[in-house]
């Protein structure tokens, strides 16, 4: 009869032998792996006690802070003074004297000050006259209603012959016709209960 218990044996050799490899390179695998942590963890406690060292020397001795210039130090005085200092001209440049510097300024005689405004005769501007009365108090009060409405309001007296004397109120002072004339439509517009009003020279 054949013996084959020998096959069988070595069959067995083979799956203990792979068997046993594969647990060995698990095992060095996990070796490797645990030592690859513990080396990471003391990389790691390295640089946090390098860290916390820095710290606590700065704690310890400080850096010097750099001295702040104090105001009116020797110092900022002269480097104000160089600042407001006039630029130093370039050479061989010629400078040229102004006007200010070539002669003194000469004073204003009589003839070259400004003559002052004449004031206009009143026969050289118009005027709106509003109305006129016999009664002073009458022309007054009007004068009063037109002043609170901002107008330029006045009164003049004029004789008038087998009447006496009557009181004018006016308006305005106006250089020309022309410009009177504007001024009265607009005076007729807001005024609208003295559409009678004409524009006049006063007297």
């Amino acid at each position: 009869m054949k013996d084959y218990s020998k096959p069988n044996q070595e069959v067995i050799i083979e799956r203990k032998q792979a068997i046993m490899l594969f647990s060995a390179g698990v095992l060095v695998m996990i070796l490797v792996f645990a030592l690859g942590v513990l080396f990471g963890k003391n990389l790691a406690n390295r640089k946090l006690a390098k860290e916390k060292t820095e710290l606590a020397k700065k704690a310890i001795f400080p850096e010097p802070a750099e001295p702040k210039p104090v105001p009116g130090t020797t110092s900022e005085i002269a480097q104000k003074i160089q600042e407001q200092k006039p630029p130093t001209a370039l050479s061989g440049a010629t400078v040229k004297p102004s006007a200010e510097t070539q002669a003194p300024a000469q004073k204003p005689t009589p003839e070259t000050q400004a003559q002052p405004p004449k004031p206009v005769a009143p026969e050289e501007w118009y005027a709106i006259q509003v109305a006129s009365f016999p009664e002073k108090s009458s022309a007054e009060e009007l004068i009063k209603q037109l002043k609170a409405n901002k107008w330029e309001t006045y009164m003049g007296e004029v004789e008038i012959a087998g009447k006496g004397t009557y009181y004018r109120v006016y308006v305005g002072r106006y250089s020309s016709k022309e410009q009177a004339d504007k001024a009265l439509l607009i005076f007729k517009s807001r005024e609208t209960k003295f559409q009678d009003a004409y524009v006049t020279k006063p007297k």
